[in-house]
């Protein structure tokens, strides 16, 4: 059997493109955040965490604010918490849990690209 390894490069370049994808839909549809409040769905590494630290900065700028979670703060369910109007999943790991997620609030996702 035999597997092909990603390099480290491409899925740190799948990050710096969903930031950049959060700036452009907040750029272009302003009125998305009706709540102010964009979900980020992370693993918890260094590299997640950096992730949701620049799309929080990005959010920020526009006004929002980020509900930070990982699949574990998500395993109950999320329909008592506060609607967001956005979910991004900044790790491949959470990209299952953030399709779920987005549903519930009917919201829209933004993804790294899977594997």
């Amino acid at each position: 059997m035999t597997s092909t390894l990603i390099h480290r490069s491409s899925l740190d370049d799948d990050r710096a493109a969903l930031v950049e994808s959060v700036e452009h839909l907040l750029v272009v549809k302003p009125d998305l955040l009706q709540n102010g409040t964009v979900a980020v769905l992370r693993g918890f590494d260094r590299a997640s965490r950096e992730a949701r630290d620049a799309v929080t900065a990005v959010v920020r700028a526009h006004g929002g604010q980020v509900l930070d979670l990982t699949v574990a703060s998500c395993a109950g369910g999320v329909q008592d918490w506060p609607v967001v109007d956005l979910v991004v999943a900044v790790s491949r790991s959470t990209v299952a849990t953030a399709e779920t997620v987005a549903r519930t609030w009917d919201a829209p996702l933004l993804a790294v690209a899977p594997l």
